[in-house]
């Protein structure tokens, strides 16, 4: 896998897919402003770990900020 980029091949299409889902998702819930900053941190989460970080597991060694902010975002549209 040493002659394959990962960011422009399986990333360019994971990340039409989340933008995607990041402009339909409000429409379809009516959503507050909360739930679209959660989906991009989530958007961003797998991102990270399956294009970026294909192959290196040594970056699950700890989580990412985007991870620890998504935490606080869905328990606060939890209540």
């Amino acid at each position: 896998m040493s002659g394959i980029d990962l960011n422009t091949t399986i990333g360019a299409l994971l990340l039409g897919g989340l933008v995607s889902a990041v402009q339909v998702q409000p429409d379809i819930y009516a959503s507050a402003l909360l739930d679209s900053f959660d989906m991009c941190l989530i958007c961003h989460i797998l991102y990270w770990y399956l294009v970026s970080n294909y192959g290196n597991p040594v970056s699950l060694a700890a989580p990412i900020w985007s991870i620890i902010y998504s935490k606080f975002t869905y328990e606060s549209c939890m209540f």
